[in-house]
């Protein structure tokens, strides 16, 4: 098991009275998960989207759950949390560069347009950063894994790039 990632671009509401159990192939509701209010922001609760076409939509594996966790960690640290991803956490930390995503599940839930749009300029902000990394053939302290660090970061860039222009990510 592990963690996967949807994102979309322009999304359509379904036409009233659509069901996503009875018309799962053409329409589908996102699970907005309730311990991570706000991260919605741009969506209208309950409602029901059309499955955009596949040009509409990006794919990827965020890795095994404890994968994803290194990741983000190494994203936290990136950011400047010095205790990585736990920081955020238990010190409650709401602003600060991919803080949306740091302190967000790492199983399940959706971001919507307005979070994504914050979190596509943090990744463009910071990616000369998580650059310099591969280009000194090894990692920083917190990250010994350059190449696999810098491919998730270009996987959810790519994700919160698209969702920023009326879409989502959504994380199952």
């Amino acid at each position: 098991m592990g963690l996967d990632i949807t994102a979309y671009r322009q999304l359509v509401k379904a036409p009233a009275g659509s069901d996503p159990e009875a018309d799962w192939d053409r329409c589908f509701r996102f699970y907005v998960n309730p311990e991570f209010s706000g991260r919605d922001a741009g969506l209208e609760p309950g409602t029901v989207y059309v499955r955009p076409e596949p040009s509409a939509t990006y794919e990827f594996r965020a890795g095994s759950y404890r994968g994803y966790n290194d990741w983000r960690n190494a994203l936290a640290r990136l950011a400047g949390f010095a205790r990585g991803a736990e920081q955020a956490w238990n010190d409650g930390l709401e602003h600060g560069p991919f803080i949306e995503l740091i302190n967000f599940s790492d199983c399940e839930g959706v971001i919507g347009p307005v979070v994504s749009a914050k979190l596509a300029r943090d990744f463009a902000e910071w990616q000369e950063r998580a650059n310099s990394l591969a280009e000194k053939g090894r990692g920083a302290p917190w990250c010994d894994a350059p190449v696999w660090f810098l491919g998730l970061y270009a996987h959810w860039r790519k994700a919160f790039e698209m969702a920023a222009d009326g879409g989502a990510v959504a994380l199952h």
